[in-house]
């Protein structure tokens, strides 16, 4: 009896130490490209669910400066996302070209580059410093 309850709990505690790190890599895009929603203000690594919204900035403003040295550009209020989201649709130095995905102009395809993994850094560092609680 001991012995066929021990082998599916062994079993249980195996699949646990599955790496599931790499699912979000599968996701279409990932890496390749960043998917802004300038309707609702968000920025995600492809078409995974790994995004974050751009109003986290507004209260970790800090996080701007990197951002700000890579576009050669400040980011100024009042409003912060929505500025951001201008910089990341019309780079002010024209370093890369913001491609419209479909025909209402809400998401747009930014590549990934030096000044785009510059805002997702600076998005992931305010979100990591608002909501981490360690």
């Amino acid at each position: 009896m001991k012995k066929t309850l021990l082998t599916p709990l062994f079993a249980l505690a195996l699949g646990g130490c599955i790496d599931t790190g790499n699912l979000l890599q599968t996701a279409p895009g990932v890496g390749e490209y960043y998917t802004l929603d300038s309707e609702r203000l968000i920025l995600c690594q492809g078409q995974s669910n790994q995004c974050h919204r751009l109003s986290v900035i507004v209260s970790e403003r800090r996080f701007l400066t990197p951002v700000e040295n890579a576009y050669g550009s400040r980011i100024s209020g009042p409003n912060y996302p929505l500025q951001l989201a201008r910089t990341l649709i019309t780079p002010p130095g024209g370093e890369y070209e913001a491609e419209p995905i479909g025909d209402s102009g809400r998401y747009y395809r930014l590549p990934v580059n030096r000044q785009t993994d510059a805002a997702w850094q600076a998005l992931s560092n305010a979100f990591e410093s608002i909501y981490n609680t360690q």
